[in-house]
């Protein structure tokens, strides 16, 4: 069994949220691994991102290079006719769509779209509350990281690359065709999630009469509780190091003892406006690419904010 249902992105655009709420679904068999990145050529600083997953246990995020691995993640399937794979660097990876294509040309893909300011911020305080973004300032971490070399996955944060939609999006048209792709504006999905996870449910051909609870957070914003714990989560500082070798459980209680949920701070306009400017030649180009292939007019025209 191997997967015929991706959703490839964009990261920071709810894929998370998807991927628990499709897990509901009878019909619909999600592995324990949301993002196998097998299609994808990403890299990672962890060690323990690359090791073999083992069966009862959850993880967010592996890079799994070997085939035969990728597809013991589905050997549990059963009757559910909708294998998935949740890995949104595959919307980011310019390979990754022929990849898929060879082994499933007939898979369906599903691409959440996010403004790119609010998804590039959005990616930037959770690198900041997961301590491998030093920088405080959002318009000096992007500036910095459009310099950076190499521009890929795992090195680099790729707060704009991330978010340059045309040429990721017509990857996928170009390969699968407009009627096995499906393409879904993160605004308007989450701002009425019943009637957007139906939608998807219809583009998948399984039960839209279903009960998903929706109401459970995924993600939920949180922040340090002082500098000196910021300090502390620092991505090369000691506990940094030794934390990722204690169990899961010990993980939780020290991560509820550093951190607090708070407020997702937001955007001032000077700084929106200052942003603005990198992403809105290609969001032009992606509105009418949507606009001719998907009838799809999108609702979040990027001004500066009021």
């Amino acid at each position: 069994m191997k997967p015929n249902f991706f959703i490839v992105g964009a990261a920071k655009a709810g894929t998370t949220s998807l991927y628990h709420y499709l897990s509901q679904h009878e019909e619909v068999f999600c592995p324990n691994v949301k993002e196998p990145n097998y299609y994808a050529s990403v890299s990672a600083e962890k060690a323990s991102v690359y090791e073999e997953p083992k069966a009862g246990n959850f993880y967010h995020r592996k890079v799994i290079n070997n085939y035969n691995t990728y597809l013991s993640l589905y050997e549990d399937a059963n009757k559910e006719p909708v294998l998935l794979d949740s890995s949104p660097s595959y919307l980011w990876d310019k390979n990754a769509a022929a990849h898929i294509y060879k082994d499933n040309p007939k898979a369906k893909i599903l691409i959440v779209l996010r403004n790119p300011v609010e998804r590039a911020f959005s990616h930037f305080l959770m690198d900041v509350r997961s301590g491998i973004q030093a920088e405080m300032d959002f318009k000096k971490a992007l500036e910095k990281d459009c310099k950076h070399q190499p521009y890929t996955w795992g090195n680099a944060h790729l707060y704009v690359g991330l978010g340059l939609y045309h040429d990721q999006v017509k990857r996928y048209l170009d390969m699968f065709g407009p009627s096995q792709v499906k393409v879904m504006i993160y605004e308007d999905l989450f701002s009425n999630l019943e009637s957007g996870l139906k939608d998807i449910l219809n583009f998948i051909e399984v039960d839209t009469n279903v009960d998903i609870n929706i109401h459970q957070a995924h993600n939920t914003f949180f922040m340090p509780k002082n500098k000196i714990y910021r300090k502390l989560i620092q991505y090369k500082s000691h506990l940094k190091v030794y934390s990722n070798r204690l169990p899961e459980n010990v993980k939780k209680r020290l991560k509820k003892s550093m951190f607090e949920d708070s407020t997702k701070p937001s955007l001032s306009q000077e700084t929106y406006e200052a942003i603005f400017k990198y992403f809105n030649e290609d969001y032009l180009k992606t509105k009418q690419l949507l606009l001719k292939e998907f009838q799809l007019d999108v609702n979040y025209d990027i001004v500066p904010k009021v």
